[in-house]
């Protein structure tokens, strides 16, 4: 599933799929009874064939010694970290322009406890609660002395 490059030319996320995703593959078909779907396989087929310049490549060259560099084409997958990068850096640059001065933003990840997720997870209505408690926790993070900011001043204190 790596196309012509070694297994040493991935980076450690295109590794992990590599060696797992057939696994990964039989163990959901044994569980849901059905294939994964075709999205799936083929987002990780892009992923794990980023950069490959067996895939397609830019060739560069350098106007004083002549040396040629080849660069292989992305993937542009929301799977892959190193695109997916690419677009996250361009929207938080979106934002930020978008975001008045002084405005504070913050972005905050709720996690769910390893022995709590089988739970969570059971049930769309245990994963509402998580989410709605997760969101008061925040809004009395922010109402017991976030930064805020003076009226008149342009900086969060």
């Amino acid at each position: 599933m790596t196309g012509d490059r070694s297994f040493s030319e991935l980076n450690l996320w295109q590794r992990i799929f590599a060696e797992h995703w057939d696994e990964f593959r039989a163990g959901y078909r044994a569980a849901n009874n059905r294939d994964v779907p075709e999205h799936w396989d083929s987002n990780v087929e892009r992923m794990l064939d980023c950069g490959d310049i067996g895939q397609g490549y830019y060739e560069y060259l350098c106007g004083d010694c002549d040396a040629t560099t080849k660069v292989g084409f992305t993937c542009k997958s929301r799977l892959c970290l190193r695109c997916f990068k690419v677009a996250v850096d361009n929207w938080l640059e979106t934002a930020r322009k978008v975001l008045f001065e002084g405005v504070v933003h913050r972005q905050i990840v709720l996690t769910i406890p390893v022995s709590l997720r089988p739970l969570v997870l059971a049930d769309e209505r245990f994963l509402k609660v998580f989410a709605d408690a997760g969101a008061g926790a925040v809004r009395s993070w922010w109402s017991s002395g976030a930064p805020k900011r003076k009226s008149g001043s342009a900086s969060c204190r």
